[in-house]
């Protein structure tokens, strides 16, 4: 192929699968199901800190949300995000604040397909591993922080792979690697991830035995990465939070994002399975030329074990595992040779269908403008500030009725710090109705012994009575179903006040 042809087909403007996969992500997100994102209310505390930072100019340095540890020291670790979707909300509501979640994951994972078209994986392989991978990956797909770290672990991954081939400069790798960390840490504590990832890529350059000058710059992303971590507002204090927070396994073992996968009628742990089974087939159906990159292997294997360990890790061994696999199905038997004739041994109709695929594959493979996800982007970010788009909480699992009750009738300026609620509704009190409560989804925070009792009061445990007689607990906000819900409605003591599709109210009887 003359040189002049290369070059216009590199730069072609056409859509391709990529940008199929964008918009249908962003349209199921935005539209397909608009409180997907919001599934999680602990974005209202993100949104409080984030708003408190607003207001005040400084980062709170004490917690904000409860009233029961209103003077106890708070590492508010995940600041940065906090900030841009307080500001973000302010600016356009939810909608905003969901378009800028949407495409940053729509971004991350259709970065999948891509580098399994780089590898020179074929269309098909490419786009079927890249659906399978995204259903899976969407069990973690919520607006919280932890959509950074998908970008970040993404950005890291690609730049260790290109250094390793040589693709680009140490001092390239040195200016991604830490703008990125500083991103990282200020964002969410899943940032030592990139740490490992340089690990795992200086290990593979000594086992490979690689030059002197690659492991020389791998030490030196490693030593200034891990100088960039203490680029926060809390400095080394960060560090021990997040170790403290990782020794809280009672607490962990029962947060349902922490806990393995359950591959039982699960839409996504299925995919993680298929994912697996094709990995597998591919490394054992392998015969190419160039040999297994090891640091993918040690990648995959690494983020294998988080996502078998925790849900919440999916999404990360599909970003480690489709390159491997994109670089497993490269192209064996569809080939064109340079004069465009097929290089198949198949005759007459067959071999023109198979000719025009290739070519077809060939022109899409280089479509990567993005053009056509561009203009989607804007045309979506217009349509946030309309009626169009409605995103936020569904009124099915979350409080409305119930917190205007609150608001009107149950504010501590009338009736003090009395109340109790779900951990995961605290956040939205807290934001809706800028009053702090009894407890909010930070098992960090809280701590083992605090959330026990919590507990024992939302199972109905032995004690539970004493435990709202002890902190002094006058009303409830609990789920319609819950079975703290259903031991109130046949105590006499305790009276309906409000319900919706999603909560009740239950508030003690004052006694004369």
């Amino acid at each position: 192929m003359a040189p002049e042809q290369s070059k216009q087909k590199s730069s072609s403007p056409l859509p391709d699968v990529g940008d199929i996969l964008y918009i249908c992500i962003m349209q199921i997100l935005l539209f397909g199901r608009p409180s997907y994102l919001f599934q999680d209310c602990s974005i209202g505390w993100h949104l409080a800190s984030g708003q408190y930072i607003l207001d005040h100019g400084q980062i709170p340095r004490t917690d904000i949300a409860s009233f029961s540890f209103s003077d106890k020291p708070w590492v508010p670790y995940e600041w940065f995000f906090d900030l841009v979707a307080a500001i973000l909300t302010n600016l356009g509501g939810f909608n905003l604040l969901a378009v800028f979640c949407a495409s940053l994951i729509a971004f991350v994972f259709v970065k999948t397909y891509d580098w399994q078209r780089a590898q020179g994986a074929l269309l098909a392989s490419s786009t079927a591993v890249s659906i399978i991978g995204i259903f899976a990956s969407a069990v973690h797909w919520l607006a919280r922080p932890h959509i950074v770290t998908f970008l970040c672990f993404s950005i890291y991954l690609a730049v260790l792979q290109k250094f390793e081939s040589g693709k680009i400069t140490g001092r390239k790798l040195l200016i991604f690697l830490c703008m990125t960390m500083l991103l990282w840490v200020n964002s969410h504590p899943a940032f030592p991830l990139g740490l490992i990832l340089i690990g795992i890529y200086l290990m593979s350059a000594l086992i490979n035995r690689a030059e002197k000058e690659q492991v020389k710059y791998l030490l030196i992303a490693l030593a200034t990465a891990s100088a960039t971590t203490l680029i926060n507002p809390n400095f080394f204090e960060l560090h021990l939070y997040i170790l403290n927070y990782l020794k809280g396994t009672g607490i962990l073992a029962n947060t349902e994002e922490f806990l393995s996968p359950i591959f039982h009628g699960n839409i996504h742990a299925f995919c993680l399975e298929i994912l697996i089974f094709i990995l597998i087939m591919a490394l054992s159906k392998y015969r190419g030329a160039e040999k297994i990159p090891l640091s993918s292997v040690l990648t995959t294997l690494f983020t294998l074990h988080l996502a078998l360990s925790a849900v919440r890790n999916i999404p990360i061994f599909v970003l480690s595992a489709t390159p491997l696999i994109g670089f497993l199905l490269q192209k064996n038997e569809l080939t064109t040779s340079e004069d465009g004739e097929s290089t198949g041994k198949s005759t007459g109709i067959f071999t023109k269908f198979k000719h025009s695929l290739a070519q077809f594959d060939e022109q899409e493979k280089c479509s990567k403008k993005r053009i056509l996800s561009i203009l989607y982007t804007i045309l979506i970010l217009a349509l946030a500030f309309t009626p169009a788009m409605k995103t936020g909480f569904n009124a099915e699992t979350t409080p409305t009725k119930t917190l205007d009750y609150i608001d009107k009738n149950l504010r501590p300026e009338q009736v003090g710090n009395c109340g109790f609620n779900l951990d995961n509704w605290g956040g939205l009190l807290l934001y809706k109705l800028k009053m702090k409560v009894f407890i909010d989804d930070r098992a960090d925070f809280y701590g083992p012994n605090y959330y026990g009792k919590y507990g024992t009061i939302v199972q109905t445990d032995p004690g539970w009575q004493q435990l709202l007689d002890q902190y002094k607990i006058n009303w409830i906000l609990m789920p319609i179903n819950a079975k703290l819900a259903a031991a109130l409605s046949r105590d006499s003591k305790w009276t309906l006040e409000a319900k919706d599709d999603a909560s009740v109210i239950y508030r003690r009887q004052i006694q004369n």
